[in-house]
């Protein structure tokens, strides 16, 4: 209770200055009333939003002995989205790291948006006895169009602090044609006809040659868990190779060099067995990019009883034909649903 106590008075303090000495904050004036709901005592007092709450993705990875320097932090935004990484410091390197979206109990303009990380040993484990430094990174989602301020906590001290604007009409970066494009996984700078850029748009779109045809092809970054998404129709597929858009043609990063793609997410539909979809990756295996599709497909046991069956699809990604379907061995005895209709 008196770190969170501690937390928000050292927030309420930095806030406070930095909307004093800000320009906007003088040209803006104070929140409007209409803007503003007012509940019950014990409860917080909330911007009224059209959306739902900001969603908080945090990863702590694996810590090693620190090198010497203190905790520190970084954020950056794309489009809506904002990005966070840096380390801590920990009694040593077998602990793990928390974090959590404190709750608002004031008003203040920019809205505050705080991060509070904290430590926890792992139990069991035999560790080195040094001093731990802990990498983290983590994304907010969710957010309103207007001005922010990220701070970032690590037990009641802070680690980075930015005030952000985010736009009322974000719009992808449209990919001219005949434009090369590379993305690695995770990435914000990518390759433009060989030129490094910085991301700054939540998505790129372009126009790709498919086998059946010109298609709308949306590729966004997830810097969290160092993926690429690759859209068409609506239709999503993960990756965690690097992406090469080249004279209308998509292609996949292998070691065996560059493997094309020519079928995209929606066209896989059309040839899995009827199932709820639980993941849908684009990977490459001896030079040739595959779909691997995993999901639950209702099936009929004996014909009289409805059961959940895991199938697992692979499909290349060439010629868009089944490579392989695994299914439970008693799927011997029970009627399949149809084909095409993936979910």
């Amino acid at each position: 209770m008196r770190r969170v106590i501690s937390l928000l008075l050292a927030m309420f303090l930095s806030l406070l200055f930095l909307s004093l000495t800000s320009p906007a904050f003088a040209d803006r004036g104070l929140i409007p009333v209409s803007d503003v709901s007012v509940y019950g005592p014990g409860q917080n007092i909330k911007l009224n939003s059209g959306r739902i709450t900001p969603e908080l993705t945090f990863i702590s990875l694996d810590g090693s002995c620190a090198a010497g320097e203190g905790p520190a932090a970084t954020i950056s935004l794309i489009g809506d989205r904002v990005f966070f990484s840096g380390y801590a410091i920990t009694p040593t390197p077998c602990h793990r790291l928390e974090a959590e979206l404190v709750p608002l109990t004031i008003l203040l303009y920019p809205q505050p948006l705080i991060v509070d990380i904290a430590a926890r040993e792992t139990p069991g484990t035999i560790c080195i006895q040094c001093i731990g430094e802990i990498p983290f990174k983590g994304e907010i989602r969710n957010l309103d169009p207007g001005e922010y301020v990220i701070q970032i906590y690590y037990q009641g001290s802070l680690l980075a602090q930015q005030r952000i604007e985010v736009p009322t009409e974000i719009e992808p970066l449209e990919l001219p044609p005949g434009t090369t494009l590379e993305v690695a996984p995770g990435e914000t700078v990518i390759k433009v006809d060989g030129i490094l850029v910085e991301l700054s748009a939540p998505a790129i779109e372009a126009t790709i040659q498919a086998e059946t045809g010109f298609k709308k092809l949306r590729i966004e970054v997830e810097p969290i868990f160092n993926k690429i998404r690759i859209t068409a129709n609506g239709v999503s597929a993960i990756t965690s190779y690097t992406v090469k858009i080249e004279d209308s043609q998509l292609f996949l990063e292998s070691p065996q060099g560059w493997a094309p793609v020519r079928i995209l997410p929606d066209e896989v539909l059309g040839v899995l067995l009827e199932q709820k979809i639980q993941s849908f990756e684009l990977n490459v295996t001896g030079g040739k990019a595959l779909f691997t599709v995993q999901g639950i497909a209702k099936a009929k046991l004996l014909g009289l009883f409805t059961i959940d069956m895991p199938v697992k699809t692979t499909v290349d990604a060439l010629s868009g034909e089944i490579v392989e379907e695994e299914m439970p061995w008693w799927e011997v005895f029970c009627d399949l649903p149809q084909r095409g209709v993936g979910q």
